[in-house]
């Protein structure tokens, strides 16, 4: 964090700071943010370079100073009460995300090709969406940050390479079942797990989030509470449980992916309608 004073007037702001062995890391991250950024127009959800500079062997970006991340933001308020407003400014913050998101897959223009207009952010989460108590004129405001994994292709290449990593929660079957190939849909997939996180806040509460929601995921994947999560078929003894939102199933020689149950019907009280998603989404 570093603050700038102009007379009585006080201004924060957030360094994010990289080791010069991480250079392509920086230059990548710089190129995809300055198309938000700068002279660009940009988008209201977002994040936006402030500036880029290197320094002492350290590569540093500056942005707008943020209270926390939407994690952040659903701990600070436990259990929501569900009023029309409360409920307005989720849709509407939800919808400022996904058309940002649509800002970084670009238009597809099949007249170009070769412009590498279409982007993946490629670790949409929770924790990459960043929480602005006052923002303008917006109140408890959200971006869509941290842009270390997003790719830029044209459209020959947009579903060509594979993912250079991924958050364990929130990843896709993509990750897993290799004979499918990665596109603006990983994100589509992960931009479903934080609206579902998102639901689950507004109508159980944090703890739902934390707790609840995540342990009935491993719980479908055969975990126990009070059971050391490891499972004894396995013979690799450091295999865990996960909470991904997603399980694999085999048909002979078939793998396919199946949202679990507990992501279709997230407790006895609720339910989102889902129906089972194969690996073909």
């Amino acid at each position: 964090m570093i603050l700038w004073e102009q007379g009585t007037e006080k201004q924060y702001f957030a360094v994010k700071t990289l080791h010069t062995h991480r250079h392509a890391e920086y230059e990548r991250e710089v190129e995809v943010l300055q198309r938000f950024s700068g002279g660009n127009e940009g988008h209201p959800h977002l994040i936006r370079l402030l500036l880029a500079y290197q320094h002492e062997k350290k590569h540093h970006m500056i942005f707008p100073w943020a209270n926390g991340n939407l994690r952040d933001f659903w701990e600070s308020i436990k259990l929501p009460n569900r009023t029309k407003e409360l409920a307005c400014w989720m849709l509407s913050q939800f919808h400022g995300i996904s058309e940002g998101l649509r800002e970084i897959h670009g238009n597809g223009n099949e007249l170009n090709p070769n412009d590498r207009s279409t982007g993946r952010h490629g670790d949409i989460k929770a924790e990459n969406i960043l929480w602005i108590e006052n923002h303008n004129d917006s109140k408890n405001h959200l971006l869509i940050c941290d842009f270390g994994l997003s790719r830029f292709h044209s459209v020959k290449s947009q579903s060509e390479d594979r993912a250079p990593g991924c958050s364990p929660s929130y990843r896709p079957p993509e990750c897993d079942l290799y004979h499918l190939r990665i596109s603006v849909k990983y994100d589509i997939w992960t931009l479903g797990c934080l609206l579902l996180e998102f639901l689950t806040w507004y109508l159980l509460g944090w703890d739902a989030v934390e707790g609840t929601f995540s342990d009935a995921r491993m719980r479908d994947e055969g975990w126990t509470r009070g059971v050391p999560l490891t499972r004894p078929d396995k013979d690799d003894s450091k295999w865990l449980y996960e909470d991904k939102f997603f399980r694999q199933q085999q048909d002979g020689n078939l793998v396919s992916a199946q949202l679990k149950p507990s992501v279709i019907a997230v407790s006895p009280s609720f339910s989102f309608g889902l129906t089972p998603h194969s690996s073909g989404y």
